[in-house]
């Protein structure tokens, strides 16, 4: 059964999986040798990473249904774009973290819904 625990759970895990993989894009991009060094596509993955962290901590605060559901869509398809951007750039721990996210949005979905019990309260 959704309840909030899992609903604040789930956002918090988006939250810092974009963290972990805004990270991981910035070491791609400033280190000599791994292939995308300064390069769009790298600095293009480091935006996508902070604006799913913004998402994950509105998340936290969003009540509104119309909101949720409006962030849901702009953070599914960030994260879709993100791990497709991180296979074409060769950073296998970047997908992993975007996946991770994944999860936790799945997370705060499926929390996020109410039960009849809960909206005849």
């Amino acid at each position: 059964m959704p309840n909030a625990t899992t609903h604040a759970r789930g956002a918090l895990a988006l939250t810092l999986a974009a963290l972990v993989g805004c990270l991981i894009a910035l070491y791609a991009y400033l280190m000599p040798l791994t292939g995308v060094t300064h390069t769009v596509g790298a600095l293009a993955v480091i935006l996508s990473s902070l604006v799913l962290a913004a998402i994950g901590l509105a998340l936290r605060t969003a009540h509104g249904r119309g909101l949720r559901n409006t962030l849901y869509a702009v953070a599914l398809v960030l994260l879709l774009g993100a791990v497709f951007a991180g296979l074409l750039l060769h950073q296998g721990w970047f997908c992993v973290a975007m996946l991770v996210g994944l999860a936790g949005l799945i997370a705060d979905i499926v929390g996020s819904r109410r039960s009849p019990r809960d909206a005849a309260v």
